[in-house]
């Protein structure tokens, strides 16, 4: 943190606030799909993106991209890949 308390990131760390964000996004997406209540929703997601493998999680994204394939797993049109992104 700096002077102005601005949170700086170095660009692995970034990517890694990224990946995380993306988790908690789909996550909670497919929680509320599932009928949680949103605020429940976002509070597991908050867990469950902090604790799954990265295989795991993409393997989940692929499942979910069969079943609505229309639609990107996570809001911001990212995809995760295992095999390139650092794990958390």
């Amino acid at each position: 943190m700096d002077g102005d308390f601005f949170l700086r990131l170095t660009d692995v760390g970034r990517e890694v606030a990224e990946q995380t964000y993306e988790k908690h996004c789909f996550f909670t997406r497919l929680l509320i799909e599932a009928g949680v209540e949103p605020k429940t929703a976002e509070q597991d997601a908050c867990h469950m993106e902090h604790v799954i493998s990265p295989a795991s999680f993409q393997k989940l994204t692929e499942l979910y991209q069969k079943d609505h394939p229309n639609t990107e797993p996570t809001e911001n049109g990212r995809r995760f890949n295992a095999e390139t992104d650092p794990a958390d």
